[in-house]
């Protein structure tokens, strides 16, 4: 099963792990998972989740929807490692504060 075929195409169509799951037959797990080696084998696919509740994989509909994605995960992840970067401090001694 390649999990690709299953995923929309446009952010407005998002489908969720949970609805995901349903349609393949794997857990929401496996489908996080498959989602994840796909993506690491060059499968363009997004995900989006809103104050609003609207959240899901898609396959972007052009390369302005996949710029967006891209933009919104490099912030996360410039965020998480500023986050990761300040426990790895306190982990090695580096860094004290106060409580």
């Amino acid at each position: 099963m390649i999990i690709k075929d299953f995923i929309p195409t446009g952010s407005a169509n998002a489908i969720t792990a949970d609805e995901l799951a349903t349609r393949t037959g794997l857990s929401k797990r496996a489908v996080r998972k498959s989602v994840l080696s796909a993506r690491c084998n060059g499968v363009p696919i997004c995900s989006t989740s809103s104050a609003d509740g609207g959240h899901g994989y898609y396959l972007p509909l052009d390369r302005a929807e996949a710029a967006i994605y891209y933009r919104e995960q490099s912030s996360r992840i410039k965020s998480g490692i500023c986050a990761l970067s300040a426990i790895e401090k306190y982990i090695e001694g580096g860094e004290k504060y106060d409580r």
